[in-house]
């Protein structure tokens, strides 16, 4: 990491998503600091979910966000999401995305230049399939005012089953500060 870098994560996960269609936000997150964001300031983001348990031919979708709310994937920019898979026990759902601060607008609003990508499978292959956001998309969003960010992961069954089971194991995201301008 960079010199100022700041890395936010959770060490100890505890969050499922479970026996249900009801598309959900884990109940674990990572908060940005109302006003922390800077133009040029860069940030990289990265979620697993691992189906723990899954029921014959139901898929599994995650969704790697950010936003001032923690709903669903409607709530906040979707940063990366998987493809809806057919996952046997143990599938990970491996979500990064990588974006930069373009400008902080008046309207306690800031774009944000970014891609992303979600891919799943098991150790034995390990990627099976990949899904990607576009590259130079520029996303508004609350930055400023009295809201924090959250960087959070929604979760989302094809059907219910008592034997769907969706764990969050991994959440990080690392902000590196604007360089400072040379005059």
């Amino acid at each position: 990491m960079s010199l100022g870098t700041r890395l936010l994560q959770i060490s100890t996960f505890t969050a499922t998503h479970t026996n249900t269609t009801t598309e959900a936000a884990f109940t674990q997150y990572l908060t940005i600091p109302v006003n922390s964001l800077r133009k040029g300031d860069r940030l990289k983001f990265g979620a697993i979910v691992e189906g723990t348990t899954t029921n014959s031919s139901d898929t599994l979708t995650a969704y790697l966000m950010i936003g001032t709310t923690r709903t669903d994937h409607t709530t906040g920019l979707v940063l990366a999401q998987t493809p809806a898979s057919d996952a046997v026990d143990g599938t990970c759902h491996i979500l990064n995305a990588r974006g930069r601060i373009a400008a902080i607008g008046a309207a306690c609003t800031a774009s944000m230049t970014y891609s992303g990508d979600g891919s799943f499978g098991t150790s034995t292959p390990a990627i099976v399939v990949t899904g990607k956001k576009a590259a130079t998309e520029a996303t508004y969003f609350a930055t400023t005012g009295t809201s924090d960010l959250y960087v959070f992961v929604v979760a989302d069954w094809s059907a219910a089953s008592t034997s769907d089971v969706a764990t969050l194991v991994d959440l990080w995201c690392e902000i590196t500060p604007a360089l400072p301008s040379i005059s």
